[in-house]
């Protein structure tokens, strides 16, 4: 039977069971109970409810990654953002990089993310005032 193949596609299964496990593992370790509320708490210490807060005060609650909101800033400088680009922010959290680069540089930035609480943070949270 020349030209017939025969696939093996238990091991096709063993990666996909493999690659569950492995986002199972990182949704697990991002996940944060009660964050929309203690966000909301942080929030109404930094002022009233209809006061809109900036990139840079919000940048203590919604900056997940090393240094804050400086390497951010860096790397929109380093790779020359401007207003008319589209920007994929990839594991957003809850959207700190990604509001900062649509206010200071006017660029779309579409975030996703992994974490069920941080979007629901996201769409949720009066982050955005």
């Amino acid at each position: 039977m020349s030209g017939t193949k025969i696939r093996d596609n238990s091991l096709k299964a063993k990666r996909n069971l493999a690659m569950t496990d492995v986002l199972d593992g990182v949704r697990d370790h991002y996940r944060a109970t009660g964050l929309t509320e203690r966000l909301k708490a942080a929030l109404t210490a930094l002022g009233p409810e209809d006061q809109r807060l900036t990139p840079e005060q919000l940048g203590v609650l919604d900056q997940f990654h090393t240094r804050g909101l400086a390497p951010t800033a860096q790397l929109a400088k380093l790779v020359g953002i401007t207003a008319d680009m589209s920007v994929l922010d990839v594991g957003s959290g809850v959207g700190g990089p990604a509001r900062f680069l649509a206010a200071a540089c006017g660029c779309h930035v579409i975030g996703v993310d992994l974490s069920n609480p941080f979007i629901a943070v996201f769409e949720t949270a009066p982050i955005n005032r």
